[in-house]
């Protein structure tokens, strides 16, 4: 993993050993057994051209693959965490009206990796 930063914003390169990239808006956040990991990039109040969105990715066949993506216009994600290797917390903050609102939690549950 190599972490690129720019005058504002960065960006967390995954790469294979066969050399693919995979580009990272944010910070992995790596789940319990590190065969998922979500990653989140606030990017609506200010978003420096990144996205502001919210990705799950899970290894499959030794390959990290995306699982999920949400890419919203109406909140930010603030903070992410793992409890366990299915279970994931969300803290958002509402922009309605594009003002700063409420912050809110979402329990987001990944279905167990197939055996």
């Amino acid at each position: 993993m190599v972490e690129v930063t720019f005058c504002e914003t960065g960006e967390w390169w995954l790469i294979s050993p066969e050399g693919r990239r995979l580009t990272l808006y944010g910070s992995p956040e790596y789940a319990p057994g590190q065969q998922s990991i979500a990653v989140m990039c606030p990017g609506l109040e200010y978003g420096g051209g990144q996205p502001n969105s919210v990705q799950i990715f899970r290894l499959q066949q030794g390959v990290l693959r995306p699982l999920w993506e949400m890419r919203p216009t109406s909140w930010e994600p603030e903070e992410l965490f793992w409890t366990d290797a299915n279970t994931l917390y969300l803290k958002r903050e509402e922009y309605p009206g594009g003002r700063q609102g409420a912050m809110t939690y979402w329990r987001l549950t990944v279905a167990a990796a197939p055996k």
